[in-house]
């Protein structure tokens, strides 16, 4: 019992590291995440802690499949949002996966999008390659329970 307390203790303290990418997302998945990690180690439920983190990293997910049209294809910021988009898509994979979703095609999508976003040569391209990350994500995001597909808003 001692070091399941203490392998509790541990992951309480990494979950620290990413806690702030779930404040504005999904801020009760923190008290739900924390409350776990702090109370009886046989009631930890890894499932629950992945959706929990996974409602949180779909919306932002979702937030850099079309961000780059804002600011304009082939710029720096574009770029690294891309890039930070195909980051968060590698981290809610495992639970699209679960959910029986392609997520070969969907992180191949991230690829060709982030380049397609650092070149900025072929915007229908872009767009067209965007609005399938984003109906994936969606997707994702309905799967989860969340109910309208967003990059931004808090759950409640």
């Amino acid at each position: 019992m001692a070091a399941d307390t203490a392998l509790a203790a541990r992951a309480l303290g990494v979950f620290g590291l990413v806690r702030d990418r779930l404040e504005g997302r999904n801020t009760p998945g923190i008290a739900v995440i924390e409350g776990m990690l702090a109370g009886d180690p046989a009631m930890i439920s890894g499932t629950l802690i992945a959706i929990e983190m996974d409602k949180a990293f779909a919306k932002r997910t979702r937030n850099y499949a079309d961000q780059a049209f804002g600011e304009g294809l082939g710029i720096p910021p574009s770029y690294k949002g891309a890039v930070e988009g195909r980051t968060y898509a590698k981290l809610i994979v495992a639970g699209m996966k679960s959910a029986m979703m392609n997520t070969e095609a969907y992180l191949a999508d991230w690829d060709t999008y982030a380049e397609l976003v650092r070149t900025g040569e072929d915007e229908a391209a872009a767009m067209e390659v965007s609005q399938r990350l984003i109906d994936a994500t969606c997707a994702y995001q309905t799967a989860l329970g969340i109910a309208a597909c967003t990059g931004s808003d808090d759950e409640m």
